[in-house]
């Protein structure tokens, strides 16, 4: 059983989210970045999928937001390979992508991720209600834990 679930490892609820962005523009990590450390949010920023794994079984994050299409290792297989670890398998996940997705697209992602939001089509305050809303679901389900 891990300590988690026992309540025995969580920060404080007032912490700031630790937020992984992931995607070979970095034009689009430094924006997003750029809006997140704005609101309060604490960032880590990879440049690709294979930097982006590397990163999320390193070290346990609240969030990450990532995009689809990127070369050598997609978001696809960034999700596929973050689901094998203990420390980000759980971890929710935006895809925030400029790929119009097709229906098995849509397949490969079902209940694999929290939201799918398309690049430009999307605003600041709509990313950040969508974090306000996954941070209040994690704490819902901390204080079930705590409460079992």
């Amino acid at each position: 059983m891990k300590l988690e679930y026992y309540g025995l490892t969580i920060k404080p609820e007032g912490r700031p989210m630790d937020i992984l962005v992931i995607d070979d523009e970095r034009e689009t990590v430094e924006m997003v970045s750029a809006i997140l450390e704005s609101a309060g949010y604490r960032v880590g920023k990879a440049y690709g999928g294979g930097e982006g794994i590397s990163l999320a079984v390193k070290k346990k994050y609240d969030l990450i937001i990532l995009d689809l299409m990127m070369p050598e290792t997609d978001g696809f297989d960034v999700i596929d390979e973050l689901k094998k670890h203990d420390l980000s398998k759980d971890v929710p996940v935006i895809i925030f992508t400029a790929k119009d997705l097709t229906e098995e697209d849509y397949f490969r992602l079902r209940q694999k991720v929290e939201l799918i939001a398309q690049k430009g089509k999307f605003s600041k305050e709509e990313l950040l209600m969508h974090i306000e809303k996954i941070k209040h679901m994690q704490a819902g389900k901390t204080k079930k834990r705590k409460s079992i």
